[in-house]
Parts: C-alpha cells; sequence; structure tokens
C-alpha cells in the first residue's frame, strides 16, 4: 500500500510511496510517528539529522520541515500521521502527547527519537496499525483507533520513565499560575500592582516571574499592565466626559502625566488627542 486516510489517522507505508513523496523537504499540518520497519533511515529536522534503524520511531511536530531518506536501499518503514483535533475519543491523551511532544521538540530534542532496545513493541503496534489502515473489515477504523490510542500512550510511558513527564507538568503549572495572575491584573488594573508582589502571589523569584511571564504573554508583566489599563482608559475617553487627572487616579496611574506618558507610546497620540479624534466619528 501506499498511504490510507481513515478518519483522522493517516496510515502510510513507504514501499508504496515514491521518494520523491519523503525525501523532498515538507511539513504536515499534524503530528507525524514514524518507524523503521527494515533497513535505516535518516531523518534530518532543523536541529539536526538523526540515523534511526529497525525499530526505532521519531515523532515529528505539527508544522516542523523534515526530509527522510533511505540510508539503505532496502530500507522502508511505516508513517502514521493523526489530526489529534478530530478524534472521536481520548482527547485527555492527545493534549498530553501534543504537549510533551512540543516541549520535546523545543527543550530537548533527543527525546523524540525512540530507540527500539527501549520499546521494542513498537515495531509491532505500527504494523498493527498499517494493517488495519489497509483493511476493509468490519470495525477496521475502531481497531486503528485503538491500536493508535495505545502507541501514544506506550510512547507517554517511555517518556515519564525518562523524567520529561515531570519537566512538561512543571510548564503546564507554571502557565496555569500565569494565566491566574493574567486574570487577576485584568480585573484589579485600577489598584497598585507591583510586579515583585505579582511575583510572590506565584512563588517565583522576581526574575523568573519575569521571564516565564514574558514568554507566556509576549510583553513583560509591567507592560501588560500598562496595555490593560490604557485599553480601559481609552473606552472611558471614548464614553464619558470625565477629565484626564480623573481616569488617571481611577485606573491606578501615579498621575496624570504618567497617564499621558504610557497613552502616548502605545497609542501614538495623547488621551486629549484621542478623545477628539473618536468624537469626531
Amino acid at each position: 500500500m501506499g498511504k490510507n486516510m481513515i478518519g483522522y489517522i493517516e496510515v502510510a507505508d513507504s514501499s508504496g510511496l515514491s521518494s520523491r513523496y519523503y525525501s523532498r523537504p515538507h511539513k504536515h499540518y499534524d503530528c507525524e510517528l514514524l518507524c523503521v520497519s527494515s533497513g535505516a533511515v535518516k531523518v534530518s529536522l532543523p536541529q539536526r539529522p538523526y540515523v534511526l534503524h529497525e525499530g526505532d520511531v521519531m515523532a515529528i511536530c505539527p508544522g516542523v520541515v523534515h526530509t527522510i531518506s533511505k540510508v539503505e536501499s532496502k530500507s522502508d518503514f511505516i508513517s502514521v500521521i493523526a489530526d489529534f483535533d478530530k478524534a472521536s475519543a481520548a482527547k485527555e491523551l492527545f493534549e498530553a502527547f501534543e504537549t510533551m511532544l512540543s516541549y520535546a521538540n523545543e527543550k530537548h530534542s533527543e527525546r523524540l527519537v525512540i530507540r527500539s532496545f527501549r520499546e521494542p513493541e513498537l515495531l509491532k503496534m505500527f504494523k498493527d496499525c498499517l494493517r488495519e489502515g489497509s483493511s476493509d473489515e468490519w470495525g477496521s477504523y475502531v481497531s486503528l483507533e485503538a491500536t493508535f490510542a495505545k502507541l501514544v500512550v506506550q510512547i507517554i510511558r517511555m517518556w515519564r520513565r525518562t523524567g520529561l513527564f515531570d519537566s512538561v507538568s512543571r510548564v503546564l503549572d507554571e502557565k496555569l499560575t500565569l494565566e491566574k495572575v493574567s486574570d487577576y491584573i485584568d480585573k484589579h488594573f485600577d489598584e497598585p500592582l507591583r510586579v515583585e508582589t505579582l511575583a510572590k502571589m506565584c512563588d517565583m523569584s522576581y526574575s523568573h516571574f519575569a521571564r516565564c511571564f514574558k514568554a507566556s504573554n509576549g510583553v513583560s508583566c509591567k507592560e501588560y499592565i500598562e496595555r490593560v489599563r490604557v485599553e480601559r482608559a481609552k473606552s472611558l475617553l471614548m464614553t464619558t466626559d470625565y477629565d484626564i487627572s480623573f481616569i488617571s487616579q481611577e485606573l491606578g496611574f501615579s498621575d496624570c502625566s504618567h497617564l499621558i506618558r504610557i497613552f502616548k507610546k502605545q497609542c501614538g497620540i495623547t488621551p486629549k488627542k484621542y478623545r477628539e479624534s473618536v468624537k469626531d466619528i
């Protein structure tokens, strides 16, 4: 067979594909799991090339450009590509897998490769996916989905044993904590807010909190607070006749000049000019 799409899972056997299909630089919008069924295969990722031997498995993140080439003429591999968003079951399983895969791709790319001596049963699971993916028998789709879920479970268990799951759990905990801080700022923007205080709320050092917050939100915590306050100021300037001094006090700015300076930095004009421009609309 070449490739076969059943539900949200596409299974392909390289023996039925043109080498041009996989040897050119390409990417998939969904996660790809690749297992060498015979010989040796080289997979080149942006980080580095990897040579896989029979039974070895590689997990490739969505959107990652890669090439695949056969090291030996009689080499072959099985590829399973899955759109987890369309899965009918095991949503939490696939969400956990995608999170761990993304973390491994960014922080520990060597974990993307699973050597056969560690998980020798994975090759059989890939072959079972290939068999069910090409079968016309009744229930083949259900069997394929179950086999694929079992395959993902086995990979997650292996990653857990190597400590990757613990690292991801810490990342997820920090992300959840930072989301709560963002929500807190959104609700308490009119109160005195200090980054040092927010860091203590998260039980983090100032430097670690500042680094994590910016990585999560794209801006520093101080800039985030200023943006929230400026957006609220724009709303008040548009819908009320409150003077600038009153608005600055209501929104937690230290004084009127502080509001004007931050507003102009973000919007390119002063609050007064902004009010005039929206009144004219």
